[in-house]
């Protein structure tokens, strides 16, 4: 799996990767920033709740503050991420404040636009260099989509 630089998007780097096997380990990220929004999409019906725990884990350990979460049974990763948090009483208050969202009914370039566009993390991190991240799990003609969407959004984005 490797992260490549896809563009820079309002002075935030964007990267995308693609994780082809739920039992792959997510790589430590060389970003040229402390915290990073991320983007995870695809189906999340066939993954255990023990796996996505520990995507959600090393996602956050290596600083996400921010997850938008698309795809089938997204919500359900979103709730894992909640109770990790809730459940983290050694995070302090400011690193507590992760932001999350699912988008199960939107489409993929709803999402993507989102995941641009709207997703700010909580004002603790805006002093600080953000930027975004997007996964796709195990969907390579969806990985395709989203490295075009997010190579060019100057075209998507009003």
């Amino acid at each position: 799996m490797s992260l490549d630089l896809l563009c820079r998007y309002h002075n935030d780097a964007v990267y995308a990767c693609f994780l082809p096997s739920f039992d792959q380990s997510i790589p430590t990220f060389d970003i040229g920033s402390q915290h990073f929004i991320c983007f995870i999409g695809g189906d999340f019906r066939p993954i255990s709740d023990g796996k996505l725990a520990r995507l959600a884990s090393d996602l956050l350990a290596q600083g996400a503050c921010y997850f938008v979460c698309w795809g089938s049974d997204s919500e359900r990763f979103h709730d894992l991420i909640e109770d990790m948090l809730l459940g983290d009483v050694a995070r302090s208050a400011e690193e507590a404040i992760v932001m999350n969202s699912w988008h199960v009914y939107s489409d993929l370039s709803e999402a993507l636009l989102f995941f641009l566009c709207h997703a700010s993390p909580s004002s603790s991190y805006t002093e600080q260099s953000i930027s975004r991240v997007a996964i796709t799990l195990a969907q390579e003609d969806n990985s395709k989509i989203i490295q075009t969407f997010l190579s060019q959004p100057e075209l998507y984005v009003d």
